[in-house]
């Protein structure tokens, strides 16, 4: 091969490199350093900006064990369900009649939480335009009824499958602690409250997790390194600090999403943080429980 062909097969090559190397740490050095390549939290605005340009449903993401979709409904959608997963509604916007199996319709508007178990039928019939965050568990739910919290006692089986916004708001601006919203069968929603008290710095190696912000505002740190892990509960590791995490805002509308092994951290400082939480089961953990001497940071698992 002569001289004059290895130039002209080099020079583009030799032109990009040289493109890569002058611009690259230009724009390194102009924008801020991310130390993760996932954003954890949702903002409310985007959330509604999202669902401006959807006209019927669009999958924020799907995962083995849940997905996340954002959901219109404009019209009467007739008899449907869904095999595949237990699913929560989230109601955003909007206002509708929504009849479940062969129950009476119930009217559920912004604000509401309405859970439909899997192969259960329902109906939407929307005044306007209806929008809602379904949240599809894949992963089945373990058997079972609930008991109460350190009595081992079971609860009364809950009847209704809706949750009104005005009995959520009530909890989250005065209830001294969280608590368990409940559904038939054993579906739950935690409704988590910090009033002037940081929460734990944890991680759950079990289990992925989705925050629905109802109330108030708090700074979090996600991602990162825990200090001083100690294994409290299987798969639940919590610390005394967090090393390189991302710093966030969170408050009221925002969607926060945690992947399993992600450090979380929530600091409300004196003031009050409300947010609906679903824990998604992934795998069986590999630790074992801790002893009853076991120390670790936080009030309850978040």
């Amino acid at each position: 091969m002569t001289r004059s062909r290895y130039i002209w097969i080099l020079a583009p090559i030799l032109f990009a490199c040289a493109l890569g190397l002058s611009s690259g740490p230009v724009h390194a050095q102009a924008a801020k350093v991310r130390k993760n390549l996932f954003s954890h939290v949702m903002k409310s605005a985007d959330v509604d900006a999202a669902f401006a340009k959807i006209t019927d449903s669009w999958d924020v993401y799907t995962k083995t064990n849940h997905a996340v979709t954002f959901r219109i409904a404009t019209k009467k959608t007739g008899a449907m369900n869904h095999a595949e997963a237990d699913e929560y509604w989230f109601v955003r916007k909007g206002a509708a009649k929504v009849t479940l199996a062969s129950q009476a319709s119930h009217d559920v508007a912004a604000g509401d939480v309405v859970y439909v178990p899997r192969n259960m039928s329902y109906d939407i019939d929307p005044s306007a335009r209806f929008e809602y965050v379904a949240l599809r568990v894949f992963a089945p739910r373990p058997a079972g009824p609930a008991t109460a919290a350190g009595r081992g006692a079971a609860l009364p089986e809950p009847t209704s499958y809706f949750a009104g916004k005005a009995d959520i708001d009530k909890t989250f601006a005065t209830e001294p602690s969280s608590k368990a919203l409940r559904f038939p069968g054993g579906a739950s929603v935690n409704q988590i409250i910090y009033n002037g008290a940081i929460g734990p710095y944890e991680s759950h190696e079990t289990a992925d997790q989705i925050y629905f912000v109802r109330y108030g505002s708090a700074k979090a740190i996600y991602d990162g390194r825990l200090m001083n892990p100690t294994v409290v509960a299987p798969g639940q590791i919590r610390g005394t600090g967090v090393l390189d995490g991302s710093d966030y805002t969170i408050a009221a509308g925002d969607i926060v999403f945690i992947p399993r092994n992600e450090v979380h951290f929530v600091d409300p400082g004196t003031g009050r943080i409300g947010y609906l939480l679903v824990g998604m089961p992934t795998s069986q953990s590999g630790f074992t429980p801790p002893s009853q001497t076991s120390g670790g940071r936080g009030r309850g698992a978040q």
